[in-house]
């Protein structure tokens, strides 16, 4: 402890004693909660990222969303998907998780807000964003016909069961699914490989902003 000061409030966080076990739970819901506030306070458990600038973690993470985002907005509604074939003991970790392409564009317009946010200050859109997250059923709905159309055309050259069919759910659980897109997506966020710690924690904490809209 004495020779390393940091490794002990880390290894805590992430293993916490038995008796502790209420505590960490008031611990993480006070930081869900505190991540949901923007602009983030500054300070990591980290050390040494003193020097990395707040605003240029912000550019990073919509460099990053933006370098890649068709494949990123698809792989997102994994968490709105089903889990592959042959089941895997980490759903975090399924190699061959099924997103849920009905809500890529629902999940796509969100990021998009993400992105605007994190390269902005997030008051003015507050009420902009709210007001995107409650139209977004409709566009779901919209390109859940759109896929079971083409689904029907590809039954009609061949013979399906019935439960093969796609079903067009009520919008109703929209909003659980784009939320469940922006959670994986923020549970998926690895470091370094896709970005720096700093990138990293700022694109968590505006995806838990953005998924507080709902």
């Amino acid at each position: 402890e004495r020779t390393r000061p940091f490794c002990t409030p880390l290894f805590d966080t992430h293993h916490p004693p038995p008796a502790n076990a209420a505590t960490t739970t008031t611990t993480t819901t006070t930081i869900t909660a505190t991540l949901k506030n923007l602009p983030l306070s500054p300070g990591s458990l980290e050390p040494d990222w003193g020097w990395y600038d707040e605003g240029a973690a912000r550019r990073e993470a919509a460099e990053r969303l933006v370098h890649n985002h068709a494949a990123i907005a698809r792989f997102a509604a994994r968490g709105a998907g089903k889990q592959g074939m042959p089941p895997v003991m980490a759903p975090l970790a399924d190699p061959n998780a099924v997103p849920d392409d009905s809500v890529v564009p629902a999940v796509d317009v969100m990021l998009r807000w993400v992105c605007h946010a994190l390269l902005s200050d997030t008051g003015p859109l507050d009420d902009s964003v709210g007001q995107s997250a409650a139209s977004l059923g409709e566009c779901v709905q919209t390109q859940r016909r759109k896929l079971g159309a083409a689904h029907t055309r590809c039954a009609s050259r061949r013979t399906v069961h019935d439960t093969d069919r796609p079903t067009i759910p009520s919008s109703a659980g929209v909003s659980d699914e784009v939320v469940a897109s922006l959670t994986y997506l923020k549970d998926r966020v690895g470091v370094p490989r896709d970005m720096q710690l700093p990138a990293a924690r700022q694109l968590r904490g505006h995806l838990l902003w953005a998924s507080g809209k709902f």
